[in-house]
């Protein structure tokens, strides 16, 4: 009897562990999307008073130096403020600030180009997706480990 009473105390402390997990995911996903909601408001507003907004669309370093997938957000913002792109290529960053680690390794050597501005009128009647891929084709013609791959 002890033993079914245990099992049956088990499952319901599993239960609700899991309720509490999915009520905390959901609750960071809302926070998360409300932030980023927030944050495209500030670069909307910001790009109409003639500023600049800064992405980096990869949301994070690769370990290789090679360019990730692109995230959308960057290329959202373009096509609503019909607003041109302006990639940069950065080389080198990868050896002083590898990924997983906040210590600059040493004096390394980088190299930032800056590439032509791709105008609006060059992506209006493409996708958010294309646009993206449009963006990332270009600044990977600039990177040292995209050149040595091909």
């Amino acid at each position: 009897m002890m033993n079914r009473i245990i099992s049956v105390l088990y499952i319901v402390f599993i239960a609700l562990t899991s309720i509490v997990l999915y009520l905390a995911a959901c609750l960071i996903w809302c926070l998360t999307r409300l932030f980023d909601k927030r944050l495209m408001q500030q670069c909307e507003s910001a790009i109409t008073a003639g500023n600049a907004v800064y992405f980096f669309p990869e949301g994070t370093r690769s370990r290789d130096g090679r360019l990730k997938q692109f995230k959308l957000g960057a290329f959202i913002l373009a096509q609503k403020m019909r607003a041109p792109i302006l990639p940069i290529a950065i080389n080198g960053s990868k050896n002083a600030l590898p990924k997983n680690s906040i210590n600059f390794h040493g004096r390394h050597h980088m190299r930032i180009e800056v590439l032509d501005e791709i105008p609006y009128a060059d992506f209006a009647n493409l996708s958010v997706e294309e646009t993206a891929g449009l963006a990332r084709e270009r600044i990977a013609a600039f990177v040292d480990e995209h050149k040595k791959a091909v």
